[in-house]
């Protein structure tokens, strides 16, 4: 049974309305509401305190496989991806000061250079697709706006384009 079903069970049984149940440990009406709908799910705190409220073990609260676990298991891998998200933009402003370090005239550094911009292209592409997918995979959409990976897949793309075209003409002009 879901934990949705069981609070709304436990405070039907006792009759109480969603009111008196959030006075009674301190949080909104609404909060009991979109818990009973299995719209959200309560935090630890809250959890504990319905286990009390109601007399109910945690253990018949959290069973593993239940929505209330599979949530909590989704919000520590996306905060755990989100440590590891920096590592793409960090890697492209280390290529952009070498890139700042190598500009001449020559030929060489200006193959030298244009490879420095495909590179800071690419490593961003790479991080964004891949934690692109495993936010997705962790379904986090419902947390975000999913227009942004699209809107950030497009700059890439557009950056690197614009990257390319500027570096040949300039090995082209020399």
């Amino acid at each position: 049974m879901e934990i949705s079903q069981i609070l709304k069970e436990n405070r039907i049984k006792r009759k109480l309305t969603q009111e008196q149940v959030a006075k009674a440990i301190f949080a909104s009406q609404k909060s009991i509401s979109n818990w009973e709908r299995g719209k959200t799910f309560p935090d630890i705190d809250s959890l504990i305190r319905l286990a009390n409220f109601y007399e109910l073990s945690l253990d018949n609260l959290l069973l593993e496989g239940s929505a209330i676990v599979n949530e909590m298991k989704k919000k520590v891998k996306t905060y755990s991806l989100q440590k590891w998200s920096l590592l793409g933009p960090q890697l492209t402003n280390y290529l952009l000061f070498a890139m700042l370090m190598v500009i001449g005239n020559s030929k060489e550094q200006s193959l030298v250079l244009m490879s420095l911009i495909v590179a800071a292209g690419i490593t961003n592409g790479i991080s964004t697709l891949y934690f692109s997918k495993q936010l997705n995979d962790v379904d986090v959409h419902k947390y975000g706006n999913p227009w942004i990976k699209k809107i950030t897949i497009f700059l890439g793309v557009l950056f690197i384009s614009y990257c390319i075209i500027s570096a040949t003409l300039k090995l082209l002009s020399n």
